[in-house]
């Protein structure tokens, strides 16, 4: 990685610096880095939201195998089907976001 030797000031007002740090806490990144993702176009709620999706999926292999071995009790179901609609809203989201 280059070396950042510059810094850029700007000038913003309450509700923008209480937006931007809200957004980059969001995002779990520091202002900064919030900052620089941004200006170059580089998204970072779809790095979030994909990062999310991975581990979403990794999840539901697992659910599914639960199933699978010989646990077809209710609450696997159950589980499953929540663990769908969580994924069925991070694609949307994924979706708007492009």
């Amino acid at each position: 990685m280059d070396r950042r030797t510059h810094m850029l000031r700007i000038r913003v007002s309450d509700d923008e610096h209480r937006a931007i740090q809200s957004a980059a806490q969001s995002a779990g990144l520091s202002v900064s880095e919030w900052l620089r993702r941004c200006g170059a176009q580089r998204d970072p709620r779809i790095a979030a939201l994909r990062e999310l999706r991975g581990e979403l999926g990794r999840q539901g292999g697992l659910l599914k195998l639960a199933m699978g071995g010989g646990h077809s009790g209710s609450e696997l179901r159950e589980a499953l089907a929540a663990h769908s609609r969580v994924v069925a809203a991070v694609d949307e989201a994924l979706r708007d976001a492009r």
